[in-house]
């Protein structure tokens, strides 16, 4: 019996026809499977060759236990200084990557994990392909998630904190909130400048953002006026369209008001009634009753064909004629009765009365009233709504919104409304009251508690549903031509959206390239461009106290408001010194002594007071690349990529483009790439918030059933619980007889069944590799899917680089080899280097067009190519071979730079394992101590690659040849050796006879004779002579026949006791000459040693 000692790693499982055969036991067809550490059968003391053999050796581990290891790694790269010496290596090409600052709020989610990676992957990237790239990361500090915050914590004593001791608690919650995400953001190896980020709280980045707002000034398109801005009455402040969300299931009231026409307008219809009408009402439609109190007009379409409808008592309801239906559905009416059709140009000048207030309301043109719902009169309060201002504006109406800032009645309201009331009530409570108040004067159509589910803006941070409302704000002209030298006097849309067009156009020719950049995806045109050219004007002031001051004056005896350039000037070189907090400083100096107003003259600054707004917090993020890298000689302020999720078209994106075209006169940006948002599996938001809100619902659906009379078991079956298995829903019962509560017994139920992974969990048990692994193996440019079935994909996917890589580090048996220029390689290790040269080729590109995805998916594809054929081709030179074989060195060689060029390539995306590859790398030349200092990797030249890759596409071919014709053979033999062994008889002594020569057990052991054309045998080319070696045979014999076919034999001569290989010249004490040179050379080594 041989020993054949342990079984060495695999690299290849056999082909699946044999591996899941049911007949027999798994047959060893695949290339050497066990090693022959065998002994000398004709000693007569056998020896155990196994020590002889060079087995694999290599401390990398077969698991990584990444969780446990990467903070080790984390502080080596602290400690040696590794940031920054990535970036003191000699390179003449530089890449500028600019950090979106997230929220200093609150813990990092998913959607932090990805884009952090993401970063990480371009900044890794760039400078492994030689582009000095610089990571400073960001925070955005101001706003509102800070502010309120800190509300909470003062409570009620807010009246009694300065906005000096206000905005030194919010600065304190804000650096609180970078340390925590730093640490997080950090713990992913993301590298970066993380001792010197940039935060929009330090006082030179508020200095920018103040010379920013000095460019639109100039330009002259910063304004202030009243007008209808989208307002929190929660947290009392305007908002941005980038702070706008909306509720997709929103319920509000549904009402149709009737505006009765004075005698001059039922005149001018006279010939357009139904008989029998002798008065007629002005109906509109709207979802907020609220609004009814600041009506002054009604808009109608001049081009739009209307109606009289006839309606009760002999009213006519004037209507849209596409609409007289639905509003007679809406009236309770049974029979529509209609006068002629006629045009909206008719109505226009007509007027009706308002319902409740001494006022008339007119009946003006306008472009925006629609006929698809409603009534094709569109109710007009030019203090609640764009719409409504624009057409106010236009005929000269005030922007009337008696509402104050926390969303209630002022005392502005008119007589009709106050004595309703209305005063001091809040808008939404007063919705039932106003439709009350509507049917009661004869005025609502129909009867009330009609309703409407619908879409609605609600405010980002507090979800609260929005009010439009005018108020006093500054705001940024979209349309007003740009003045400030050298100008071509466009407006700002006009730039902005023209800016928009040449991105994508280079974008385009950047394909063709190989590289990105413009819209990445080219979908982010559309998305931008439709948001630019819709956009209403930029209000850029808010209401609060934490943020960058907008730097007005007011004089106190005139009224007259100032914003200057040169205002502006000297307060950014007060913000630079001392910081924003100085706004709110006694300070008189951080106003200049003289203050210039609009007739030229000089006052002094006593006579001021300043402006208590902020700015917008998007204008100040938007300001960043200004603020961050114009500074920087290294950077300079255009960027060569903006990186963030796909809602930054309307924030991020949107506001440093507007910023830029002001400030640069184009987009600051060469490229932006966007990503989606983390989903579970059913494409449902993967947020802690979002699947709290499914578990509360869930468990509030049990409670409810339960409460009802319904059995638990029966529930929980109906809704495809985890809970309902018996052994669950005992425990269930259990914990409600120990008088836990129902509620609580639910949520746990709902938990379960709806989980949520908190991060922090996954990297503490398996580690933040495992995150990059799913970044990077999911498609990002879509919404992504997150689950334990996603992880573990990408888990499977990243042991198949591991393993290979593990199995190339044995190979080489932490002994230095030589470089692949020293040695004559094989033609299968040529052809290694060929594959090498496509793989890198195709991940180079794949970097540069930010496809990480393929990248690691090339990666992953060689490597089971390696794995397939190369590796398992190469296991009998690497074991059986003397340690100074050319043959061995030449694998070996091949293997150190495949290990040094794939631990290079997935450093990026997975810099963890790769520089633990490179950790276990043995030393070469010129090797540095981390793999992140390396630059791209190169590969020999192959003059006869295209050669090499024919032949090995034979090669394969021929394997699916060779294993059809061998396993019936190997498949036959090894039915014998389980019958016969089941029987207590020899092998072969049974009904079925087996001739010497077909008792076969291993590939090993076969001589394979096929057919072949001579075309097919001259593709093998310089493979030939090693075609049996390479496919694992005792020997293989191709013939030149335009036949097809194949026969089997065992091989001739017997098998070496070390290799097992058979062949004709094993000596008589059992070994190969080659493997009797391999145990001389080590027993002379080993003498040596001792």
């Amino acid at each position: 019996m041989r020993s054949r000692g342990r079984r060495p790693t695999r690299a290849r499982e056999p082909p699946q026809s044999i591996a899941r055969r049911r007949e027999a036991p798994p047959l060893r067809l695949g290339l050497f499977w066990n090693h022959p550490a065998g002994c000398d059968r004709r000693s007569p003391v056998p020896r155990d060759y196994k020590e002889t053999c060079l087995l694999p050796k290599t401390a990398f581990p077969m698991k990584g236990d990444l969780f446990k290891r990467e903070p080790q790694w984390l502080a080596r790269w602290e400690s040696t200084r590794l940031y920054e010496r990535i970036l003191e290596r000699p390179t003449e090409h530089r890449f500028v990557f600019h950090d979106g600052p997230p929220y200093a709020n609150g813990h990092m989610h998913y959607g932090h994990i990805l884009n952090n990676a993401l970063k990480d992957f371009v900044t890794r990237s760039r400078n492994l392909l030689g582009e000095r790239t610089r990571f400073i990361p960001g925070w955005d500090c101001h706003g509102l998630p800070i502010e309120l915050n800190v509300d909470r914590e003062v409570k009620r004593k807010k009246e009694q904190v300065s906005p000096t001791e206000m905005r030194v608690r919010c600065r304190d919650e804000a650096a609180k909130w970078v340390d925590v995400q730093r640490t997080e953001r950090k713990r992913l190896g993301v590298l970066g400048t993380w001792e010197k980020p940039y935060l929009t709280m330090n006082p030179g980045f508020e200095a920018q953002v103040i010379r920013a707002l000095k460019a639109f000034v100039a330009n002259e398109i910063v304004y202030r006026g009243k007008k209808p801005v989208q307002w929190c009455w929660h947290c009392r402040t305007a908002l941005a369209e980038a702070e706008v969300e909306y509720a997709e299931a929103h319920v509000s009231p549904s009402i149709y008001v009737k505006f009765a026409l004075d005698a001059v307008g039922i005149e001018a219809l006279r010939a357009k009634l139904p008989e029998g009408v002798t008065r007629v009402s002005a109906v509109i439609w709207t979802t907020t009753p609220w609004t009814i109190p600041a009506n002054l007009a009604i808009a109608v379409h001049p081009a739009l064909d209307y109606v009289v409808l006839k309606g009760a008592d002999g009213e006519g309801l004037l209507v849209a004629a596409s609409l007289a239906e639905s509003v007679a559905k809406s009236a309770g009416l049974t029979e529509v009765v209609v006068g002629p059709v006629f045009k909206g140009e008719l109505l226009v000048g007509l007027q009706g009365r308002h319902p409740f207030e001494a006022r008339w309301s007119t009946l003006f043109g306008a472009d925006h009233v629609e006929s698809t719902a409603g009534t094709g009169l569109v109710h007009t309060a030019p203090g609640h709504g764009r719409d409504d201002y624009k057409l106010g504006t236009a005929h000269g109406l005030e922007a009337y919104a008696p509402v104050g800032d926390d969303g209630r009645y002022t005392g502005e309201l008119g007589d009709g409304a106050k004595a309703m009331g209305l005063e001091g009530q809040f808008v939404f409570d007063a919705n039932p009251v106003v439709e009350q108040h509507l049917r009661s004067v004869g005025a609502l159509l129909h009867e009330p508690g009609q309703k409407i589910t619908h879409k609605y803006p609600i405010c980002w941070r507090c979800k609260s549903p929005l009010i439009t409302r005018a108020t006093t704000q500054w705001f940024i002209a979209m349309d007003e031509p740009m003045k400030a030298a050298g100008s071509d006097g466009r407006t700002l849309r006009q730039r902005a959206l023209s800016e928009i067009d040449r991105l994508a156009a280079d974008g385009a020719l950047a394909e063709g390239e190989g590289v990105a950049r413009g819209w990445v995806p080219s979908w982010g045109r559309e998305r931008i461009r439709g948001m630019i050219e819709a956009r209403p004007d930029w209000c850029i002031s808010r209401q609060r106290i934490w943020g960058v001051p907008i730097p007005a004056v007011q004089h106190k005896a005139t009224g007259e408001v100032v914003l200057t350039t040169e205002l502006l000037d000297h307060v950014a070189g007060v913000f630079a010194e001392r910081g924003a907090d100085a706004w709110y400083s006694d300070d008189p100096t951080v106003l200049p002594a003289q203050i210039r107003c609009a007739d030229g003259s000089l006052r002094p600054r006593e006579e001021f007071t300043r402006d208590p707004s902020i700015i917008d917090v998007w204008f100040e993020s938007g300001s960043s690349f200004y603020a961050v890298c114009e500074p920087e000689p290294d950077l300079g302020a255009k960027v060569d990529l903006y990186l963030e999720g796909s809602d930054q078209h309307r924030g991020w994106f949107h506001s440093s483009l507007l910023v830029g075209c002001a400030v640069l006169g184009e987009a600051p940006y060469r490229a932006v790439l966007t990503h989606g948002f983390v989903c579970d599996d059913q494409g449902r938001p993967y947020s802690k918030s979002d699947i709290l809100r499914r578990q509360e619902a869930r468990r509030d659906e049990i409670t409810a059933r339960v409460t009802k009379g319904e059995a638990l078991d029966a529930v929980l079956s109906a809704m495809k619980s985890t809970w309902a298995t018996p052994e669950k829903v005992a425990e269930a019962k259990k914990r409600l007889g120990k008088k836990t509560s129902l509620d609580d017994v639910a949520l746990a139920i709902a938990q379960d069944d709806i989980e949520y992974i908190p991060p922090e969990k996954i990297i503490a048990e398996q580690g933040a590799e495992l995150f990059r692994a799913w970044a990077v193996f999911v498609d990002y440019e879509n919404d992504m899917p997150y689950s334990r079935a996603v992880l573990n994909q990408a888990i499977d996917a990243y042991r198949r680089v591991r393993n290979t890589l593990r199995f190339m580090l044995g190979a080489l048996r932490e002994e230095p080899a030589a470089l692949v220029t020293e040695v004559a390689l094989e033609p299968i290790d040529r052809w290694a280097m060929v594959r090498l040269g496509e793989v890198l080729a195709k991940c180079e590109k794949a970097y540069r067009q930010y496809a990480f995805r393929e990248v690691f998916a090339t990666a992953v594809e060689f490597c089971q190519d390696l794995s397939a054929l190369y590796l398992d081709a190469s296991k009998d030179r690497l074991y059986n071979d003397a340690a100074d074989s050319p043959r061995r060195r030449s694998a070996l060689a091949t293997m150190q730079h495949l290990v040094r060029s794939l631990a290079a390539v997935i450093a990026p995306i997975l810099p963890f394992s790769a520089e633990d590859v490179w950790d276990h790398l043995p030393a070469f030349a010129a090797k540095g101590d981390s793999v992140h200092l390396e630059f791209w990797p190169t590969v020999p030249a192959i003059e006869d690659g295209e050669a090499l890759l024919r032949a090995v596409g034979r090669l394969r071919t021929l394997r699916d040849s060779v294993f059809a014709t061998l396993e019936p053979a190997v498949q036959s033999w090894g039915v014998e050796k389980q019958a016969a062994k089941k029987a207590g008889r020899e092998p072969g002594a049974g009904d079925v006879t087996f001739a010497p020569e077909a008792r076969i057990d291993h590939a090993r052991d076969a001589e394979v004779t096929l057919s072949l054309s001579e075309a097919e045998r001259d593709e093998l080319g310089p493979l030939s002579p090693q075609a049996a070696e390479l496919l694992g045979l005792g020997a293989l014999e191709l013939v030149a026949s335009p036949a097809q076919g194949g026969r089997v034999r065992v091989a001739p001569g017997p098998a070496c006791d070390r290799c097992w290989r058979r062949r004709g010249d094993v000596g008589p004490d059992g070994l190969c000459p080659r493997c009797r040179h391999a145990v001389d050379v080590f027993d002379r080594a080993a003498g040596a040693s001792a």
